[in-house]
């Protein structure tokens, strides 16, 4: 889908090994100014966990976290994308780091 809406899109495990830790894949995301996409739950907790110098790239990452990849889910996803890329676009042109969490039953943009 984000493909067909002419979205640069990789796939990670062409970048990087699909063990890679958390702060690994997020450095990766900020060195190709990219837009993380993950349905990684505990990927936003690694955070907390993180040493001063990991934390810093959990914080500078562009993220749009997804929930699980059930079909709900991903119809969610389908459904609000216009929105999500204004959301984006606009954090972006802030100078903002865009950050939303699709689940099940709704969309949260945190600002």
């Amino acid at each position: 889908m984000l493909r067909h809406r002419e979205h640069e899109v990789y796939v990670l495990t062409d970048l990087i090994a699909p063990d890679s830790p958390d702060v690994s894949v997020a450095q990766l995301a900020i060195a190709n100014s990219a837009i993380l996409l993950t349905h990684d739950n505990d990927f936003k907790s690694q955070q907390t966990q993180a040493g001063k110098a990991e934390r810093e790239a959990f914080t500078k990452v562009h993220l749009v976290l997804i929930c699980n990849l059930s079909r709900s889910t991903l119809q969610r996803f389908a459904q609000v994308i216009d929105l999500l890329e204004w959301e984006v676009a606009g954090a972006l042109e802030r100078g903002e780091r865009p950050y939303l969490h699709i689940l099940k039953d709704k969309v949260v943009i945190y600002r």
